[in-house]
């Protein structure tokens, strides 16, 4: 009957340290996932801020094309003369 006890208590050891090693990496996953949703998040205000830049320049891109294109039809054309061609 000792020998079942001592069994029993021999079991119970392992699965108590198996279950602290499981909370302990639980805890540590935790962490992880909360560092990753923090970075997730700062990516996400990178990408707008930098989505924004984007349509900026591209409207401000467009803008400059259509005036270079207006100044372009307005002005007279001109011969180049051989030296400049």
């Amino acid at each position: 009957m000792g020998g079942a006890c001592c069994g029993g208590r021999a079991e119970f050891v392992p699965d108590g340290l198996q279950r602290h090693e499981n909370l302990a990496e639980n805890e540590q996953l935790k962490a992880q996932v909360t560092e990753l949703q923090k970075q997730n998040g700062q990516m996400g205000n990178d990408l707008e801020t930098m989505t924004a830049a984007r349509d900026a320049l591209a409207k401000e891109n467009a803008a400059l094309k259509t005036k270079r294109s207006r100044r372009n039809q307005s002005a007279p054309q001109r011969k180049l003369s051989r030296r400049h061609r």
